[in-house]
């Protein structure tokens, strides 16, 4: 079974809610989505199921109070996707950090519903993935053996740049590697390790920063304990979806430092249009095992979660994975 497992919804009153917090598109407008247009593009790339997220700046735009409710009306929303759907169209549940209580609340909620992960940001500010802070939402989570889906956003002092180039190109995967840093220095696999971490766009920068990081206890003391080994370790730990990464040269990166299993197919709908979407599926076949791999490894994770999950199993276009 494909899955892809970047695939971002927008419905109007997502937009609505952008719109009034003053928050603007990555792009140079909000793309156009529907139920139909992700139908659709799952079938131009002969994907099965889609794992849809939030897409960038997620739901908590100034006020906690209605950070929460967004996000619980995200969660009935794509819970209703799934249904009608059955199952096709499925979802990383929405959450609305940085309000860690009622993050956590809602994450309890949307697992017991039948969700198998959570979508976050790489970072809330000045709060990044593996900060303390997160502590009580990463127990939950490795609890459930649920999937993180870690998603980058324009980071405020990218946003201080004064460059051409929106943030999307450059800021965003640099966003995503000083997550997986911070995850990795927090100990952060370590101290959850059922958790099943998703970096979004190959992981960023990490696979070629992977040298530098594998030098760092010999050259600052202040990080002695994480050996090469343990870098190399934490930085296999991790999945890589190739949303806009699917290539030879980043293929060539993710083969020295990922594990084959991890490697997840990503389209990063409806960011990205079909002509696109459809020259990342197209560099596939740089992948050794291509397409053959993906749908593999990602219904093998797909399964994984379901029995991390309490409750047992899930319900995939009307089948039951065991």
């Amino acid at each position: 079974m494909l899955i892809d497992f970047h695939h971002h919804y927008l419905p109007p009153f997502l937009i609505e809610a952008f719109e009034e917090a003053g928050r603007r598109a990555s792009l140079a407008r909000f793309p156009e989505w529907s139920r139909d247009g992700s139908l659709a593009l799952l079938d131009l790339i002969g994907a099965e199921m889609a794992m849809m997220s939030a897409p960038t700046p997620g739901v908590h735009l100034g006020d906690n109070g209605a950070a929460a409710d967004l996000a619980r009306r995200c969660n009935d929303f794509t819970a209703g996707l799934s249904v009608e759907t059955a199952g096709r169209l499925s979802a990383f549940a929405t959450l609305s950090l940085p309000d860690i209580d009622a993050a956590c609340k809602e994450a309890e909620l949307a697992l017991n519903m039948g969700f198998l992960g959570v979508g976050v940001l790489a970072s809330y500010g000045d709060i990044f993935l593996g900060d303390p802070l997160l502590d009580p939402l990463m127990s939950i989570l490795d609890e459930r053996g649920a999937m993180m889906f870690v998603h980058p956003v324009g980071h405020l002092s990218s946003s201080a740049l004064a460059q051409p180039a929106p943030l999307w190109m450059i800021e965003y995967p640099i966003d995503t590697t000083r997550a997986a840093l911070n995850m990795i220095l927090a100990g952060t696999q370590d101290r959850f390790p059922n958790i099943r971490i998703i970096l979004a766009h190959a992981g960023g920068c990490l696979p070629f920063l992977s040298v530098r990081l594998r030098e760092m206890s010999v050259i600052d003391s202040r990080f002695a304990h994480l050996t090469p080994e343990r870098i190399d370790r934490h930085i296999a730990g991790f999945y890589y979806d190739l949303a806009q990464a699917s290539g030879a040269a980043t293929f060539a990166a993710l083969g020295v430092v990922a594990q084959p299993n991890h490697l997840l197919f990503g389209s990063d709908f409806p960011y990205c249009g079909r002509q696109a979407i459809q020259n990342m599926a197209d560099n596939v076949s740089y992948l050794a095992g291509g397409f053959g791999r993906l749908r593999t490894n990602g219904s093998k994770l797909l399964k994984s979660a379901s029995e991390g999950r309490a409750g047992g199993n899930v319900k995939v276009r009307g089948e039951i994975i065991a």
